[in-house]
């Protein structure tokens, strides 16, 4: 299923003797997760804002933002080579706050710096000096594809580069994104890098997009949007006309977006009449393969009168294995402690399946399972989001500071997952005072 996009708002701007096009940039952001490889596929983005160059030769520019609540997804693909820079607010409570003002750029598809405004160097006005950050974390492929080049980036939520532990679905953020052809004499399109002033626009993170022509409104709801793989997707189909008069409507087709469709099944719902005032609504079941991937996909639904696409609708939702496992330990564990508990929590995100195991510690060299437990059995019941702690007792050597990591083997019914769990052990002195 293609996306379906709404008439643009093209605006141009003159600049000196030469002029750039630049659409309106979309500011609802979609929860999706695309594949960073330098390979565009447009089954995998949602376009940002179209441009074109005209005086570097009329290179033609696309750029494209997603979100999961992991990263901010970036990419831009050109018919000529580019520089992009890239703004974020990612606190969204204004650029000059500097409490996560961010500029990352990448030169000639390679280079890529990444650079944070400081407190100390903010003015009402303008971010006055950006720091050199730590960019290893941020994911950045290019490469050729069809003949355009395209640049790919991921930006994680929880690095030196963002404070944040995910990115959430509701919340909003500045953020830009700024082309400019390599080695062409012409201006930045966006905004220049150079300008350290507020350059982002507002931006809301959404995991719902939908549009549709006249006195209609479209709802596409999901019962549940987090599935395994193997599950159906349920929910419902809301039409609603709003006009004085009867309008029909010939079908609605639901089915994958871009390469969701080779996961789940598409299928037609025919709608007919729907009175004035009134609702035409439609359960869905649609299975969906257990080979899908992990990550944010997207649903979609197109309506037609006859062959005339007039509206569409897209929903978010995330696959996750069956079983997901998340670290248990001190934060932070204070040096007089006699005993800690570590270990592993479980949650099963299956509504049919109990998954069961074993969880066997690891401990580092010193530090001794009460008992001499090594394994501990689990067995979490199929209801949502249903969970155990899998906790070791454990006793600690003496005069150990510093971080401290055990390794945890789990037994899943995907096979053994390596979690590890660090902390921390600080002096005693550091312990809070009670009050």
């Amino acid at each position: 299923m293609k996306k379906y996009i709404l008439t643009l708002l093209v605006v141009f701007l003159c600049v000196s003797a030469y002029c750039q096009s630049i659409d309106s940039p979309d500011t609802e952001l979609l929860k999706r997760t695309p594949v960073i490889d330098g390979v565009y596929n447009e089954d995998e983005w949602d376009q940002f804002y179209e441009a074109s160059d005209i005086p570097s030769g009329n290179t033609e520019i696309k750029t494209f933002a997603n979100w999961d609540s992991k990263y901010l997804y970036v990419a831009v693909t050109s018919s000529a080579l580019c520089d992009i820079a890239v703004v974020l607010d990612s606190s969204g409570d204004g650029w000059t706050a500097a409490n996560g003002a961010y500029l990352l750029k990448v030169s000639g598809g390679e280079s890529l710096e990444a650079m944070k405004a400081e407190k100390s160097t903010i003015s009402e006005a303008a971010v006055s000096m950006m720091s050199p950050v730590d960019s290893d974390s941020i994911l950045c492929e290019s490469g050729i594809t069809r003949g355009r080049y395209c640049i790919e980036l991921a930006i994680p939520a929880q690095t030196a580069v963002r404070e944040l532990k995910a990115f959430d679905s509701g919340s909003q953020i500045g953020f830009n994104v700024a082309v400019h052809t390599t080695g062409s004499e012409a201006g930045w399109i966006m905004f220049n890098p150079a300008d350290l002033s507020d350059n982002t626009r507002k931006c809301r993170l959404v995991t719902y997009k939908s549009a549709i022509l006249g006195d209609m409104t479209l709802d596409l709801k999901l019962d549940r949007d987090v599935i395994v793989p193997g599950e159906t997707l349920d929910g419902k189909i809301v039409l609603s006309n709003r006009s004085g008069e009867t309008v029909n409507i010939s079908n609605v087709v639901l089915g994958g977006e871009g390469s969701l469709d080779q996961y789940v099944n598409a299928y037609k719902i025919v709608v007919g009449d729907i009175k004035k005032k009134s609702s035409f609504t439609r359960a869905y079941h649609t299975d969906t393969s257990r080979d899908i991937k992990s990550g944010t996909w997207v649903l979609g639904a197109e309506v037609f009168v006859g062959e005339t696409k007039i509206g569409a609708a897209m929903k978010s939702f995330e696959v996750v294995p069956s079983v997901k496992i998340e670290p248990l330990g001190p934060d932070p564990m204070y040096s007089d402690a006699k005993e800690i508990k570590v270990g592993v929590k479980i949650t099963n995100y299956s509504r049919s399946r109990t998954p069961s195991g074993a969880v066997t510690i690891n401990a580092p060299a010193g530090w001794q399972p009460k008992g001499g437990k090594q394994t501990i059995a689990y067995k979490v019941m199929p209801v949502f989001k249903k969970s155990q702690n899998v906790e070791f007792k454990v006793i600690p050597p003496l005069g150990t500071f510093g971080e401290v990591t055990f390794l945890f083997n789990v037994s899943t019914p995907e096979g053994i997952v390596d979690v590890p769990v660090i902390f921390n052990v600080v002096p005693a002195e550091q312990r809070p005072a009670k009050k």
